[in-house]
């Protein structure tokens, strides 16, 4: 502040003869040294929440992946890569999620969540798909998903599994440039 004053003096600009002028410069500095700071603090809280993002996907890949106990291998074959069975397919078209999916502006809503992610391998793309798949059951579309759950919970508890690894059959057939 007194080298704003010490400054303005320099023009003959005191407190005494010019005191809006003097208010107005230092108005003006104090919020240009605020902007500073709040900038600074910006960047603190977005390198901040970038990490806690980066955490929080950790979390949710090892939550998706870590229970065998809830792989079902009457709808999903266990071998390598993981493949939807006849039954698997059965609760997605019962379940409306492939109807779904045969919607061109759906269907592109769907992708662009694993598509934001950039995977770089088709393991990538198979856990972005089922870890984002909750997410994505909150667009208004996925409303009759929702119903159908509620009454089929026993359907529920491979359902975000089977959805996330039709949706990464979908990805993939679109980005043939994933070979790995």
């Amino acid at each position: 502040m007194e080298s704003i004053i010490t400054f303005l003096s320099f023009f003959g600009a005191t407190p005494g003869n010019s005191p809006f002028l003097v208010l107005g410069a230092l108005m003006v500095g104090l919020t240009l040294w605020q902007n500073a700071k709040l900038n600074a603090f910006e960047k603190r809280i977005e390198v901040t929440l970038g990490k806690i993002k980066t955490n929080i996907k950790v979390i949710v890949t090892f939550l998706a992946t870590v229970y065998p106990d809830r792989f079902d291998v009457s709808l999903i074959e266990g071998m390598s890569p993981l493949r939807i069975k006849e039954g698997g397919y059965d609760i997605l078209n019962r379940s409306g999620f492939a109807a779904i999916m045969k919607n061109r502006e759906f269907r592109n809503k769907i992708l662009s969540y694993v598509a934001e992610e950039n995977p770089a391998s088709k393991l990538d793309v198979q856990n972005y798909a089922i870890i984002y798949f909750p997410t994505i059951l909150e667009e208004d579309f996925m409303l009759p998903i929702k119903a159908y759950l509620y009454n089929f919970p026993k359907d529920g508890e491979m359902f975000s599994r089977l959805a996330g690894l039709y949706i990464r059959d979908e990805y993939l057939k679109d980005h043939l440039d994933i070979t790995q």
